[in-house]
């Protein structure tokens, strides 16, 4: 009975603190084509994109309580740079499916590039 109980802990960490803050098939996309995901991200004002490391830390730079994150991903275009990325709280999870309807309906569209 125990190990049920510990399961059932285990499995509602994992929602709360990996899949609820940000979603794994998002991700997962932004993986496969992070030039494109670093564009998306930089085009939107619901995201905050550091590609350096900031020497007080990041949470510092952003409001409390606006923003989710870290979040990071490897850029191809800035030489392979690990980036951190923050999402700002609840327009984010909008742009996120934003982003996966672009790339999956429109491989090679999907974005401005005014």
């Amino acid at each position: 009975m125990q190990w049920i109980i510990l399961i059932v802990v285990l499995v509602m960490l994992y929602y709360f603190v990996i899949l609820r803050p940000g979603r794994l098939d998002f991700w997962k996309l932004a993986a496969k084509q992070p030039d494109r995901a670093f564009e998306f991200f930089q085009q939107r004002d619901c995201w905050k994109v550091f590609i350096d490391r900031l020497e007080g830390g990041y949470k510092d730079a952003l409001p409390p309580g606006e923003w989710d994150g870290p979040f990071r991903l490897t850029v191809p275009q800035l030489g392979g740079k690990i980036i951190t990325i923050y999402g700002r709280i609840p327009e984010y999870e909008t742009a996120q499916q934003e982003f996966i309807n672009n790339v999956k309906g429109h491989p090679n569209h999907g974005l401005n590039k005014d």
